[in-house]
């Protein structure tokens, strides 16, 4: 891969970043629905890509979890 250290740094940022969002979210929201934080996450995203963004969106928590623990 061309660049592959630009890329992974990239998408490095971008999972952190999202990250952030989850969290910032999450304290803005409550206790809410899978469904209803990942509408409220990925508003930069195409309703119809959200069941997808639902599975990314599971692996951010569970990240979180592990790592608070």
């Amino acid at each position: 891969m061309e660049r592959g250290k630009d890329v992974l740094t990239s998408l490095r940022a971008h999972r952190l970043a999202r990250e952030d969002k989850v969290l910032a979210k999450m304290a803005n929201l409550g206790a809410t629905a899978l469904d209803q934080l990942t509408a409220a996450v990925y508003d930069d995203v195409p309703p119809e890509r959200h069941s997808w963004a639902k599975f990314t969106l599971q692996a951010h928590l569970i990240k979180l979890v592990a790592t608070a623990a």
